[in-house]
Formats: C-alpha cells, structure tokens, sequence
C-alpha cells in the first residue's frame, strides 16, 4: 500500500527521509543552508587554541528538502582562520569588507545566525567509519550554487507566513 497520492487541487508539501543516525553525515554536493549560531569555543584539532565555529542547518539541495546539519572551524593561527575572511563574502559586500579592513572595524559573526549561504559539501567515506565525514569546501552566497525559489502566488506566501506564525 502507498501512502504517495497526488491531489492536482492541492499544494504539494514534499518531504524527503534522511539518515538520523548521523544527521551530520551529508551527502556530496550542493546545498542551501543557514547559519544556525556562531560562537568562540576550544578548537577540536588544538585544544590550546580558540576557534570560531559555524553551526549550519542544511535545508535543500537540487531534489528538494533535506534536514542535515555541518559545522565549519576556524582555529586562530590555523589557515582556515586566514580563510574566514574569504568565507564572509558569501554575507558581506567586498565593499563592506574592505571597509571593515580598512577603518579596524570589528564585527560580530554572531549577528550572522538566520542567515542563508549556499554550500559546496564533500563527504569522505572509510570501512573504519560507521557513517562518512562530510565537510564544507565552499561557502557562497545564497543563490550562488542552487538557484533562488520564486513564490508563485500571494496566495503562497500569505499561507508562509500564518504557518510561521503558528
């Protein structure tokens, strides 16, 4: 028996099964996701060292919905902290960041929670391992690497937006 029935009178509302075993073992390609949370913490690689970490929720890909979670570190004094700068262009202007660089203007990456970037994700399998390790090899903004959904109708987003509210 199916429980996929399709009512051309309604709205689809898709949903897609993922491993829940390791909702951090993400499949290789390309993704919408957003910032969940940024925070300082001890680096995992080098306990001696401070790390930024960026929590992201995976939310879509090409196929659709998808629940996944990632994190990217950057330890000072590592090459991914050289890199964070690169990074923050997939949510700054370069012309924000040169004024940043060139007025010493500190910012605080913890504002960047809800944010919406685009993901390039590589996963790396191993019979040591039960589930792969998955890591970001690009950070791009939103609508970059998986093109921007238009809303069809008002209709649509009036709907959107009674479902958040509940």
């Amino acid at each position: 028996m199916s429980l996929i029935t399709t009512n051309p009178n309604t709205p689809s509302v898709p949903y897609k099964f993922n491993n829940y075993k390791n909702p951090f073992a993400v499949p290789a390609g390309r993704y919408r996701a957003v910032v969940k949370w940024v925070k300082m913490c001890e680096s995992k690689t080098d306990k001696s060292k401070q790390a930024v970490k960026f929590l992201f929720d995976v939310t879509e890909n090409a196929d659709g919905p998808v629940t996944y979670l990632i994190s990217k570190e950057y330890a000072e004094g590592s090459a991914e902290y050289a890199h964070l700068a690169v990074d923050l262009e997939a949510f700054l202007d370069k012309a924000e960041i040169e004024e940043f660089s060139k007025n010493k203007t500190q910012i605080d990456l913890a504002d960047l929670a809800g944010k919406h970037v685009d993901l390039m994700i590589n996963t790396i399998s191993s019979p040591k391992y039960d589930t792969p390790y998955s890591f970001i090899d690009g950070i791009f903004p939103a609508g970059y690497l998986l093109p921007q959904k238009k809303r069809e109708t008002a209709d649509q987003d009036a709907c959107l937006e009674m479902c958040a509210a509940l």
